[in-house]
């Protein structure tokens, strides 16, 4: 089959003379064409084809004809649309000017009358749509293009189009329109009922960033970023720049409410609240840039933004699909004290829970990633639970003040929503852990799950440490490098209070390796003050599955397999069904050639926990090792759904996509990577494919000269799809001399496959320790739990 590019050349050729493709989405790619018409420039939109086959084609095109019918000087209008060739497309004008988001990366804050101009143009230009029964529900910087000064609102009416027109694959449960950071609570709940004013929500938050340089709300998956939009107050503006008139923060404040009715009732309101003296009227300054992807094309129509794939059914005992009767999720406990900053004791109350009760053996428990994804959102037990695939819900409340604590929980069968068992503590503090081992103990009674013994039973500790733990798990999983180091000074205070606490010391050692993992930390000096930390943790409980765990993925990315294999292994045989640990053991598995097996764990571990796009991200490189491209390819856009902008996504994609002989598509997918690092790597081996030796010669040289000492091991498998084997053997040396942290991966890497012949491959996979004689005679026994 042509590809996307050449597919449309032909099927358009009686029109559009279409040049080259300028920006690509989850749902769309952009073209730059000429209209041989009318002898303009014009930017042609192309669902991809298999959204296209899923659309309802008269419904799509119904909606598109009322969006085409919108005549405002800040609205981009549509010229044209139809179908070709089975494909779906809108045509635009070519715009020359810069997105307001290409604006903010560059500026990050805005000047207070260019923020006000830019969004009462916005609003005047919604105002209009609304009178005439359209909303935009995709507001964001990447779809307001400044041209001359002024604004101009893309993408008007597409998403709507989508929606109303869109398959099973657009309109599937879980599915909202929108993009999470600038969705408001009504649109993010999946509500069918939205008006105009989920648009001024959405344009508070683009005036909140444009004046304080960040969205207001934010979080490290869209779940999170959904749940501050729901429930967190809004944020002062002022507290970033006190220069911001109170009025402007006050209509910010009344933009961004919760309930509709508290916000502006019209687009008109809010840009009359923005007239203040000495803040209108006032020329946004001129600038003329080319803009090489109409409206940031990075982002066209990917705001279907996807909550979470259904896992695969279990199979109970009588063979019948569905979840298995003792099975259970542990969503977390809402706070319900006075103080906000108290949520991190609920939240760790919940995860306590959920880790006692995934160490009974007879017990699936959701893991912690994909419960916590649903906090705060307004969805039904019987809906979450489907989606976890799971029997049973345990949830519950926190209520404490001062020295007292009241804990309720209550068991829920999901699927008639039953109330099976409900209790309640009051307790004070002292006694907090016997608390959670008397709730573990009753849910796994009321489950009826056979006990070995007695349930097992929290790590006690003093008070402030628990406090101060539970503080530092929660920033440490942001994985910021702000939050990483509050998270580490949190653990050392908590064991300079007591520094038996196992727990602590392993934390310490996840926010350690995870530093120098990310370039925050020099790698071997993090890598050894992981290892320290995780012994320190053994020393004081020789059975911490966890710490064991760490061991092994340390000694994983110092190519020490066989003890890799050692700590694993232990760590299994303690914690069976711990999907983190269950993980690990699928990167050694990867790392000893077996990726068979990889895959195998690695699609357990994400059916465990099916909304962590760390897990998706993992397992959509091991199929693209494999060979199964299209898997791979699905399971990172499963990636970029859950964490747009996720680090390599999208070069991996590429990748993929290069394997599948798809140049075009593979340099469309190294644009849009996030990393500056992974774009440059991409870069050199798609120019390569698509024939252009000079820029793929320019791309590596600038690829060497900024990322040597990081990326060693990256440019040789560039030298090595390029055909040059003797310097992919050169910097092959020199990623052994780097300690590259990608070597532990090579005997499954299928990016050198040009050199695998040569003679001196195996050789050298000898003198690293990764020969497949090597590899065959470290012996590592994993089994998937039942």
């Amino acid at each position: 089959m042509p590809d996307l590019l050449e597919r449309l050349k032909s099927a358009l050729a009686d029109r559009y003379a279409v040049e080259s493709e300028i920006g690509r989405g989850g749902m769309a790619a952009v073209f730059l064409a000429e209209d041989l018409k009318h002898h303009r420039q014009v930017a042609i939109k192309v669902l991809h084809p298999e959204i296209s086959s899923d659309v309802a084609t008269e419904r799509f095109f119904r909606e598109i004809e009322i969006v085409a019918g919108l005549t405002h000087p800040h609205i981009l209008p549509l010229h044209d649309s139809g179908q070709a060739d089975g494909l779906l497309y809108c045509v635009m004008p070519f715009i020359e000017g810069e997105s307001l988001l290409d604006r903010l990366q560059r500026e990050k804050q805005l000047p207070v009358e260019d923020a006000l101009q830019i969004t009462r143009e916005v609003a005047d230009a919604l105002g209009y749509a609304h009178e005439r029964g359209i909303i935009h529900r995709d507001i964001k910087p990447a779809n307001i293009l400044l041209q001359e000064g002024h604004a101009v609102v893309a993408d008007f009416g597409i998403a709507r189009a989508l929606e109303q027109a869109g398959g099973a694959s657009i309109t599937h449960t879980g599915v909202a329109v929108g993009t999470p950071t600038y969705m408001s609570p009504e649109q993010a709940s999946g509500s069918q009922d939205l008006d105009g004013r989920t648009d001024i929500y959405a344009l508070g938050c683009v005036l909140y960033q444009m004046l304080a340089g960040t969205p207001p709300y934010a979080g490290v998956t869209p779940l999170a970023v959904i749940k501050r939009h729901s429930q967190d107050p809004v944020p002062s503006v002022r507290t970033v720049r006190d220069t911001i008139p109170e009025s402007v923060e006050h209509a910010i404040t009344r933009a961004l409410a919760k309930v509709p009715t508290d916000r502006y009732q019209t687009a008109g309101e809010f840009a009359s609240a923005l007239l203040a003296p000495g803040l209108a009227g006032r020329p946004i300054p001129r600038r003329r840039v080319v803009v090489l992807a109409l409206v940031g094309m990075t982002a066209l129509l990917a705001g279907v933004w996807y909550v979470g794939r259904q896992s695969a059914p279990a199979v109970d005992a009588d063979g019948a699909a569905g979840p298995v009767s003792a099975s259970i999720a542990v969503l977390p406990f809402v706070n319900m004290s006075s103080e906000p900053e108290q949520e991190y004791f609920s939240d760790g109350i919940s995860e306590e829970l959920l880790s006692l009760l995934a160490k009974i053996p007879e017990l699936q428990v959701a893991a912690r990633t994909s419960s916590f994804s649903f906090k705060g959102q307004n969805l039904e037990i019987p809906e979450i639970a489907e989606r976890l695939n799971v029997a049973h819900v345990l949830e519950g409340s926190v209520r404490k003040a001062g020295n007292e604590v009241r804990i309720t929980a209550q068991l829920i069968r999901a699927d008639d929503g039953f109330h099976v068992w409900s209790e309640t503590w009051d307790r004070t503090l002292d006694n907090i852990f016997a608390i959670q081992d008397e709730i573990a103990a009753d849910v796994a009674e009321q489950l009826k799950v056979t006990l070995l013994g007695a349930a097992p039973t929290v790590e006690e500790t003093d008070l402030a440490a628990y406090a101060l733990y539970l503080r530092a798990r929660q920033l440490g999983r942001q994985g910021t490098a702000e939050g990483l180091e509050q998270s580490m000074a949190l653990y050392q205070q908590a064991l300079a209070i007591d520094p038996d606490y196992a727990a602590a010391w392993a934390g310490l050692a996840r926010d350690y390796y995870t530093q120098a993992g990310t370039a925050l930390h020099p790698i071997d000096e993090g890598y050894q003050l992981a290892r320290e930390a995780a012994n320190r943790a053994l020393a004081i409980d020789p059975e911490y599955a966890p710490a064991y765990a760490q061991l092994g993925y340390i000694a994983v990315y110092h190519s020490d397999l066989a003890a890799a294999a050692r700590h694993l292994e232990r760590a299994l045989a303690l914690d069976p069904t711990n999907s983190d640990i269950i993980a690990n053991a699928a990167i050694l598995a990867r790392s000893l050639g077996r990726l068979d097996e990889a895959i195998a764990l690695q699609e357990y571990a994400v059916a465990r926990d099916p909304v962590n796009p760390i897990g998706h991200a993992r397992l959509g490189l091991f199929y693209l090792w494999a060979g199964r491209l299209d898997e791979a390819i699905s399971s990172y856009r499963t990636t970029l759904s859950l964490s747009p902008g996720r680090i390599a996504a999208q070069f991996y994609i590429g990748a993929a996509r290069l394997l599948k002989g798809e140049p075009e598509a593979a340099m469309a997918a190294m644009q849009q990577e996030s990393s500056e690092l992974w774009r440059m790597v991409g870069w050199p081996m798609a120019y390569h494919a698509l024939g252009q030796a000079a820029e793929s010669d320019a791309a590596l040289a600038e690829l060497i000269e900024k990322y040597e000492q990081e990326t060693a091991y990256n440019i040789a498998y560039v030298l090595a799809l390029r055909g040059e084997a003797d310097r992919a053997f050169e910097w092959l040396d020199k990623a052994v001399q780097y300690n590259d942290p990608g070597l532990p991966q090579i005997a499954a890497e299928n990016l050198f496959a040009n050199i695998h012949s040569d003679p001196r491959w195996l050789p050298f996979l000898e003198s690293i320790g990764k020969s497949p004689q090597q590899l065959a005679a470290i012996a590592f026994e994993v089994s998937l739990p039942q």
